[in-house]
């Protein structure tokens, strides 16, 4: 509900909202922008004092560098209180507590105006700054340090999570209304089952499930899994409460397999519900992509995967049950706030689909899978809750391996290298740490335009220590879709990819497992996908035939030494394209000197290249010549690290 608040000019204005105080004297100015929100009609920001003693505004002027509103008779704010300054009244989503418009009695407003793109922002009191915060693309100002926080996107704000002004990024975080905020730093005691897909097709997952006795939530990017319903329908059967929140609007839109799968629970008697833009275009998350499953408060099922046949069945992903009643309690938390109904972007599932029929639940079973349990202190995780500051936190204290394994990571990081995953991973390898990282590129290709697929991060990041590996699958999976992290003796579990939507905008959900136990599971799935290392290769390139002009000869990259899996490329027309592909392929030239490359692919996405040069003759029944060496070999002799050296020649 919209409130409307307006300030009598000769009055005092005394807010009582309690908040940290910073540690000043009580005569210390403590007065902070604690909340800018810049995308929206009612822009404006959040005033808060953070001393001891009341502060009086009078003076005070909030200013963008070309515009400026000032407070023209006394606002007294009590230590902890706080003023929000708009544009115009705020709408429902926006907690701002008490506010006042620049139209309000005692407001002066003159060209003030945020960016959408980015801005610099200064709280003042008679010239002199007492804070500021830089946004987007805007330039680094006197009183700022370091970048500016990131853009801040539509129904977002710039809200203050530091009680110690830094004048930097790090004071600030992204939020909007209706998110839980979890510290990234509660530590559970914990009894944990790691697993990975689709090893344990997700047999762990049916297990957790099938142990409940009063109620399971699932928080699910995409559900449409037939065992799954199945056993959700059992429960129900055996009266267990089944609450179900699902992405409304997933990429690409969501699939009538997950329709009647959420159909049939709903008609089952679970409780479904859906996260989508509200009436107005809100919503919370640009997309709800976490997946976990809390059962009866004391265990939580995560997974980088989502819960489809095919993704349990052949994606490559990491899972964890984890039993802990203080950590089921923070995820059971976080799931009452995202699927409270009060949310505008939370309806009923039958509230969307009245009428869409649900598919057929057949009986399902599955075979038991070996499962470890070891002790670990579990660490839950949540966007857009500032994973960066756990990531940042774990990724530097490593001193033996940082091992990650990631459908994707954002070229922009990898070409920057600071402030984000790829640069602190590239620090800890310069510290001496046994840092790898393993990049899927099932949809990517070496050979396109592209500079900025998983090809672009590992060519970025070519010169730097950490050895990267791009993969199209394995021999047991179809293709990468991990989020997974390893340091020394810790694993990172979840939905949380590599990139800055994942980061700041998704909800999102991991834990952090402290265990060497735990973490040596998964580093020897990690390991075994990395492959063996290779201490020699060559490119043999070779015409085949006794040829003239018109005749049909061969092109040949056998004797070559290389991976299992290395595709070889052929340029023949001198043209910059490699759009043949073979070992052995089948060519005819006229008469003349023809340039012919060969380009090697290796699995990781590693590329080695070469070139012969051929002299065909015009005379029936001459030999081909061969201008240049028929054969030219390349040998590179790689470090004991695999092929670092040879990526970097």
């Amino acid at each position: 509900m919209r409130r409307s608040f307006v300030l009598p000019a000769v009055c005092l204005l005394i807010l009582s909202v309690s908040v940290l105080p910073f540690p000043c004297d009580a005569s210390s100015d403590c007065l902070r922008l604690s909340c800018v929100i810049p995308v929206g009609d009612f822009e404006g920001v959040t005033i808060t004092n953070y001393g001891n003693a009341p502060s009086d505004l009078s003076n005070v002027s909030i200013c963008d560098g070309e515009g400026t509103v000032r407070f023209t008779t006394p606002v007294i704010l009590a230590p902890g209180a706080s003023l929000s300054v708009l544009r115009s009244d705020p709408d429902s989503w926006f907690p701002c507590g008490r506010y006042l418009t620049f139209t309000s009695p005692g407001i002066s407003q003159s060209r003030f105006a945020l960016a959408d793109n980015g801005d610099q922002v200064y709280l003042e009191r008679d010239g002199t700054v007492l804070d500021c915060l830089v946004y987007g693309n805007a330039e680094i100002c006197e009183g700022w340090v370091g970048e500016p926080l990131q853009k801040i996107p539509r129904y977002r704000y710039a809200y203050r999570i530091s009680a110690f002004d830094t004048d930097s990024s790090k004071d600030w975080s992204i939020g909007t209304g209706g998110i839980l905020y979890v510290p990234p730093d509660s530590v559970h005691e914990s009894s944990v089952i790691p697993f990975s897909f689709p090893d344990s097709v997700g047999a762990p997952v049916f297990d957790a499930l099938r142990s409940a006795e009063s109620e399971v939530c699932l928080c699910l990017y995409t559900l449409n899994h037939i065992g799954a319903a199945h056993i959700l329908l059992e429960l129900i059967g055996r009266g267990i409460s089944v609450t179900v929140l699902a992405e409304g609007d997933p990429a690409g839109g969501i699939s009538k397999s997950s329709l009647g799968v959420l159909s049939a629970l709903e008609e089952g008697g679970a409780d479904v519900r859906m996260m989508k833009k509200s009436d107005d275009g809100f919503r919370r998350y640009t997309y709800l992509h976490a997946k976990y499953a809390v059962v009866d408060g004391r265990t939580v099922i995560i997974t980088s995967e989502n819960w489809t046949e095919s993704s349990f069945s052949s994606n490559r992903g990491w899972g964890a049950v984890v039993h802990s009643e203080s950590c089921a309690s923070v995820f059971r938390s976080v799931f009452e706030s995202d699927s409270d109904l009060d949310n505008t972007d939370v309806v009923r599932f039958r509230d969307l689909y009245p009428a869409y029929a649900p598919v057929k639940v057949p009986p399902f079973s599955y075979d038991d899978v070996y499962a470890q349990e070891f002790r670990a202190d579990a660490v839950p995780i949540f966007s857009p809750n500032s994973p960066e500051a756990a990531i940042e936190r774990l990724i530097s204290e490593a001193e033996i391996r940082a091992y990650s394994q990631q459908l994707r990571v954002q070229y922009s990081w990898a070409e920057t290298l600071s402030g984000n995953p790829a640069a602190w991973m590239c620090q800890a390898a310069e510290r001496g740490v046994d840092a790898r990282l393993i990049i899927d590129v099932s949809f990517d290709d070496p050979s396109d335009e592209d500079t900025r697929d998983g090809y672009g991060v590992m060519e970025a990041l070519r010169k730097t220590e950490v050895e990267v590996r791009c993969v199209k699958g394995g021999d047991d999976y179809s293709m990468t879709h991990n989020k997974g992290l390893i340091v020394d003796d810790s694993a990172w579990v979840g939905s949380i990819n590599w990139t800055s939507t994942s980061f700041f905008q998704n909800r999102e959900a991991a834990v952090i497992l402290h265990s060497a136990e735990v973490a040596d599971f998964y580093s020897g799935i990690f390991l075994s996908d990395w492959g063996p290392d290779i201490e020699n290769v060559s490119l043999r390139a070779s015409v085949k035939g006794r040829l003239v002009e018109g005749g049909v000869f061969v092109l040949s990259a056998e004797g070559s030494v290389v991976p299992e899996g290395t595709v070889f490329c052929w340029d023949i027309d001198s043209d910059g394209t490699f759009d043949r592909e073979g070992m052995r392929i089948p060519v005819s030239f006229g008469a003349g000197m023809h340039v012919i490359s060969v380009r090697a692919v290796f699995p990781d996405g590693s590329v080695l290249e070469e070139s012969i040069t051929v002299d065909v003759s015009e005379k029936d029944g001459q030999d081909l010549l061969i201008a240049a060496p028929l054969i030219l070999i390349i040998v590179s002799l790689l470090v004991i690290k695999g092929l670092r050296a040879f990526r970097r020649s």
